[in-house]
């Protein structure tokens, strides 16, 4: 036999072989079979035990403005002027535009003549009326005389009088052509720009303070039994982290799901947060029950069920648990889980993610050399 005639049935011996292990694109391949043994690290057991578990309320609702109003105009008129736009920054007392007062200009001038005619004629009635006492001290005028001057004085003392009020309202008529803000804040929608009419009352723009955001979330009424107020809260927002607080509970079922509005107090000093955004709310209510907490990778979901690998007799079982809340422990992490059902004081478990692991083989811990 030639050596070319012994390569070829080798070479096809080969090609047969490789064919019966490849796995067809996009389809998974088998698991592996469990082996003789599974070697897993000391260091990557847990023992279960009992512990203090904060109650964590976990919240989401809706970042609501402490402060906000729709700024109306106290006077119809044209916008003559208007200083400020949609997003800007405006200061207690600032003018955010001014309406066309040309003829309320004229109407205080014509306020502030009369009042000025009124004066004259007061000035005319009461030298009239010094006068008068005198000539009649010396029996020079009747006692009618005097009484006539006497009214005529009061008359044009009166008429002062209601010359000041209406001054007093032309000034504010043309006070009230200024549209200015209450309370410094930010510009929210505007509704007018120069030139456009706006009637009395009309709507301008909104006003909007950031600096301390509500956060208003929903809770059933078994949770309402939690809270009270005071009860601090960590706030998820914008990709950022805020401290809060819980500073109002509605005072009934308002709403028709029989929930109860709570509001949170978030301080936003860099006015980060926006009115309507969503927020997450982890509040601490105070309460503390005693619970198995273990590692968020122990456990494993498999087929809607929640898994965690128990080491019990030098092998691994895959059991199920009930979970509850997540919770925070300083000496644990931030990612604890509660389990709720299936796990007892004293069981080990894998306490880490491994991925899946076979059961029911022999297991064998190691340590790592340093």
């Amino acid at each position: 036999m030639t050596p070319r005639t012994t390569l070829v049935p080798l070479f096809a011996i080969l090609l047969v072989l490789a064919g019966c292990n490849r796995t067809e694109p996009g389809k998974p391949s088998t698991p592996a079979q469990p082996g003789p043994g599974l070697s897993l690290l000391q260091s990557d057991i847990e023992t279960v035990e009992l512990r203090d578990i904060g109650s964590t309320l976990h919240l989401t609702g809706t970042l609501i403005p402490r402060q906000s109003a729709q700024i109306r105009a106290k006077a119809g008129g044209v916008i003559a002027a208007q200083f400020f736009r949609e997003g800007d920054t405006i200061r207690a007392g600032q003018v955010f535009a001014r309406l066309d007062d040309t003829e309320t200009r004229l109407q205080l001038a014509e306020k502030q003549a009369s009042l000025d005619s009124q004066k004259a004629q007061l000035r005319e009635a009461e030298d009239q009326l010094d006068n008068n006492q005198k000539l009649a001290d010396q029996g020079f005028v009747s006692n009618a005389a005097l009484i006539k001057a006497r009214a005529t004085y009061e008359s044009a003392k009166a008429q002062v009088a209601v010359q000041q009020a209406q001054l007093a309202i032309a000034k504010q008529a043309l006070a009230d052509r200024l549209i200015a803000a209450p309370f410094s804040g930010s510009v929210g929608e505007v509704q007018t720009q120069a030139g456009s009419k706006v009637s009395t009352d009309g709507p301008v723009f909104q006003l909007i303070n950031l600096d301390i955001m509500d956060l208003q979330a929903e809770v059933t009424p078994d949770e309402l039994s939690k809270l009270s107020i005071g009860q601090t809260a960590t706030v998820e927002a914008a990709g950022h982290t805020y401290e809060a607080k819980l500073v109002r509970i509605s005072p009934g079922n308002l709403n028709s799901d029989r929930s109860v509005s709570v509001f949170l107090e978030v301080k936003n000093p860099t006015h980060a947060l926006k009115a309507g955004q969503f927020a997450q709310a982890a509040l601490e209510t105070g309460q503390v029950h005693k619970g198995i907490l273990v590692a968020q990778g122990a456990v494993r979901e498999d087929q809607g069920n929640s898994i965690v690998y128990v080491l019990k007799n030098k092998t691994l079982e895959a059991r199920k648990v009930k979970t509850g809340e997540t919770t925070t422990l300083q000496d644990k992490g931030p990612s604890q889980i509660e389990i709720v059902k299936g796990l007892s004081p004293g069981e080990q478990i894998v306490g880490v993610n491994l991925g899946p692991l076979a059961t029911g083989v022999p297991v064998t811990l190691q340590t790592l050399a340093r």
